[in-house]
């Protein structure tokens, strides 16, 4: 269900700039391709929830009119994309899959739409996702479960996991995705596709339905690695109106090897530990990622993380999550306490009863994650692990508690961080890599995925 077959499906974002720039499609045709795909493998998926076609038309109408004139403007000018439905899109509902949010409809855009529609990007509708963005497997009371497009009855992870889903379906070329522990990576990894969460503040968050004041990132999935790139750069910049977006100038550094090389490159491993409980098949994938990167000629030490237990710190962050959390819902807890599903509102009660000494010790701990990354960047100039422990699972699975485990770090330290497929791993299902670089340094995670890409390691 890749798409593959459809060349225009199968260009990605970059592509698809390169078609419209030769004449060879317009962005009108291609919105009947991604939409024609979409009305026909969407029914089965349940990756859209919400269609905004007649905008999606227009804006179509609009850059076809810029590219005649050879005045697009941007690389995303014309391409066909998806945003998760807890970032505000004017006129269309705003929920989060949140029952007691069902009536609202945002009033105008969330900045990171803003600025998708401000590069000329065709917004097809709203992805589905977990309910609230506090859980890993896409589903809710309010749209019901999204199917992984590689697997049926099987999960694409969450929360943004409609996002992903779209993608790796070929409904739409890019897709925009929210990330708190782990939440636009986990479903890349488990959807074979590529997801990028970059520097916290890189983004603004206006307009999005927050769970997590210190842990949520705006982020974005793609079908090709080169697809991250124009997709972040159109999103990114200060907000005055967000006071947690950094005012990050550029996006980072390239990578210190030659330009899509990756000979030279010191990239520090993580060594799976019983504890982190990494399935067979995924531990196998990464392996052999780990010997194709040092046949590549780049410089490839493993390590153990020493700064504190994972699942532990895991398991801080997401009782930080369910705190902050309860306080932004308040309202809406108190109001429609029937509008939350029995597991939402009992992780959200939870955090709300836990005592301020147990909050401020969280994110001490959570905080720590910095130091111990920053010295881990003195050594390597990338850090690698498997995004997640496992590839996907059946919904009517129980979700594994460590899925988070090893992409929470990113969150905790604000780091960028990509997921990209490392190949199959167990049940013909993709494994993913997540690639974690500096703080700030967003364009080297980029390239350090796309030089991946292009040695073949994706695959």
């Amino acid at each position: 269900m890749r798409g593959a077959e459809n060349p225009i499906i199968a260009a990605g974002i970059v592509g698809l700039h390169a078609l419209f720039r030769r004449g060879a499609i317009t962005p009108v045709e291609s919105f009947e391709v991604f939409h024609g795909r979409a009305e026909r493998l969407n029914p089965g998926l349940n990756a859209i929830v919400h269609w905004t076609l007649e905008e999606g038309e227009r804006a179509a109408a609009a850059s076809a009119q810029r590219w005649r004139t050879g005045a697009p403007l941007s690389v995303i000018d014309g391409a066909p994309v998806v945003v998760k439905a807890n970032l505000a899109v004017k006129d269309a509902p705003w929920t989060g899959a949140v029952a007691a949010y069902k009536d609202r409809i945002a009033g105008e855009d969330s900045a990171a739409v803003q600025r998708l529609k401000a590069a000329g990007a065709v917004v097809l509708g709203l992805a589905n996702q977990h309910e609230g963005a506090l859980g890993a497997t896409t589903t809710s009371p309010l749209y019901g479960p999204c199917q992984n497009p590689l697997k049926p009855g099987f999960t694409p992870g969450g929360s943004s996991g409609g996002s992903a889903a779209a993608v790796a379906a070929g409904l739409a070329a890019g897709a925009l995705g929210t990330d708190t522990l782990g939440s636009v990576r986990l479903p890349s990894a488990y959807c074979g596709i590529f997801g990028f969460k970059p520097s916290f503040g890189r983004i603004s968050r206006r307009g999005m339905m927050l769970l997590s004041y210190s842990l949520d990132h705006v982020g974005v999935h793609a079908r090709h690695a080169r697809d991250l790139l124009p997709l972040t750069a159109a999103l990114a910049g200060r907000d005055g109106s967000d006071p947690f977006t950094t005012g990050l100038a550029r996006l980072g550094v390239a990578p210190t090897g030659a330009a899509g090389s990756l000979a030279g490159l010191r990239l520090g491993a993580l060594k799976p530990s019983p504890c982190l409980g990494v399935a067979p098949g995924v531990e196998a994938a990464y392996e052999r990622l780990l010997a194709h990167l040092v046949a590549a000629g780049a410089h490839v030490a493993l390590f153990a993380w020493t700064a504190g237990d994972l699942p532990a710190l895991r398991r801080k962050g997401l009782l930080l999550a369910e705190a902050e959390g309860a306080a932004l819902m308040a309202e809406a807890l108190a109001a429609q306490p029937d509008g939350f599903s029995p597991d939402l509102l009992g992780l959200l009660s939870y955090g709300a009863a836990q005592p301020a000494a147990k909050l401020a010790a969280a994110q001490w701990a959570v905080a720590q994650t910095r130091v111990a990354a920053a010295a881990l960047f003195e050594r390597y100039e990338a850090i690698l692990s498997p995004t997640a422990p496992q590839v996907a699972f059946p919904h009517a699975q129980k979700a594994p508690a460590n899925q988070a485990d090893l992409t929470a770090i990113a969150n905790f330290a604000g780091l960028p961080a990509v997921s990209a497929p490392m190949g199959l791993a167990e049940d013909d299902l993709p494994a993913g890599v997540q690639i974690m670089t500096p703080f700030g340094a967003d364009r080297m995670a980029l390239a350090i995925a796309e030089a991946f890409e292009a040695a073949g390691l994706t695959k």
